[in-house]
């Protein structure tokens, strides 16, 4: 679990209790700094070797730079610049460079130094170097005689040199690793086959997730859409014998009763389109078991809302489906009744997430 691997150390805490293969030290620096002694520590002879590695590279302490070197032959060591204006996008592409070179270069324990950062920058740096560790780590979905073991997952260790930085910033780790491995689950949920996330798997995950989760779920399928005269949502389904489709409710409620704030989701969960009547050249089929990632995205965050307690409820639709061709599918000039009674002319068949949206 990264929870466990993942944690703040306090500052009084002496570094060399641990070896690091990797330090990864961040300062904030101001415009128009130009002596780079600010940012040295460690060992005049450590020192040393850095000016050295700068006077090399005509390097400038500007921010948006990354310098990295061999601290030791065993340990990795990279300083980063970062300023107040630095956009998150900049942030991910700087925490992106440096845990891939860590990842190449198999390192099992990190630290992370903040330096004269402001909680803001602070917060704002852990939750890209969280969010790059994270994507780093992930496993993709396996199909082969045995599953890959994760093949990096280190330990990292958070230190900052303000005590009050850490200590304001004490539960932002967790919500960084909460909404970093909600973007893992989305990657997880689209890569998976489509003969492997049919509907009738998605709603059978989402039912067994819900109650690990806490959330309440309720499950409209095929008959019961039909007897609330969903026109919409059935007409896209009609092709399929697997008669498996159907709407998937996920709802998170926060403790001490019904909130009067309510965010509601609604995800398309296309487990495959192939366009339907209206079939797809090859060249733009490939890949449509993806068309469920709207969906991954809603339960992601209902998912989020439950492990983070968010003080408002959250529900979330997911309209699960695969769009296929076959003689009973729906056609080009089909007229269908939707649920609130609005007829439809179908123009064209590959418009199937906007009629189960509907």
């Amino acid at each position: 679990m990264s929870k466990e691997r993942y944690k703040w150390v306090a500052t009084s805490a002496k570094s060399q209790e641990v070896p690091y293969d990797a330090v990864v030290s961040v300062y904030s620096v101001a415009k128009g700094t130009k002596d780079w002694k600010a940012f040295l520590s460690g060992t005049a002879a450590e020192q040393n070797e850095v000016l050295k590695l700068i006077k090399r590279k005509e390097l400038k302490p500007e921010a948006g730079a990354i310098h990295s070197f061999d601290k030791s032959p065993s340990q990795r060591f990279s300083r980063v610049l970062i300023d107040s204006t630095l956009s998150t996008f900049k942030l991910l592409s700087m925490s992106k460079d440096i845990v891939l070179n860590l990842r190449e270069l198999k390192v099992e324990r990190i630290q992370l130094q903040l330096n004269r950062l402001s909680s803001a920058e602070s917060a704002a740096w852990v939750d890209a170097f969280i969010s790059a560790l994270k994507a780093a780590e992930f496993v993709v979905p396996y199909y082969g005689d045995k599953p890959k073991p994760a093949a990096f997952a280190p330990s990292l260790d958070i230190r900052a040199d303000d005590s009050s930085v850490g200590k304001n910033l004490s539960g932002h780790l967790s919500r960084s690793i909460a909404e970093a491995d909600g973007t893992n689950l989305v990657r997880e949920l689209a890569m998976l086959a489509g003969n492997d996330l049919t509907p009738r798997h998605y709603v059978e995950r989402l039912k067994k997730d819900a109650a690990v989760e806490g959330l309440g779920f309720e499950f409209l399928g095929v008959k019961k859409l039909q007897q609330m005269k969903a026109g919409a949502f059935l007409s896209v389904v009609q092709a399929s014998d697997e008669h498996d489709a159907g709407i998937v409710k996920l709802s998170y409620q926060p403790a001490g009763g019904k909130q009067k704030k309510l965010l509601c989701l609604v995800g398309k969960g296309i487990t495959f389109d192939t366009g339907g009547t209206n079939l797809k050249g090859a060249a733009h089929m490939y890949g449509m078991h993806r068309d469920m990632a709207g969906s991954a995205v809603a339960y992601a965050l209902v998912r989020l809302a439950a492990r983070e307690k968010w003080p408002f409820a959250v529900t979330a639709y997911l309209a699960i489906a695969d769009n296929l061709t076959g003689a009973n599918a729906y056609r080009p000039n089909d007229v269908v009744t939707s649920l609130s009674g609005r007829t439809i002319e179908i123009v064209h068949t590959d418009a199937e997430g906007r009629m189960v949206l509907a």
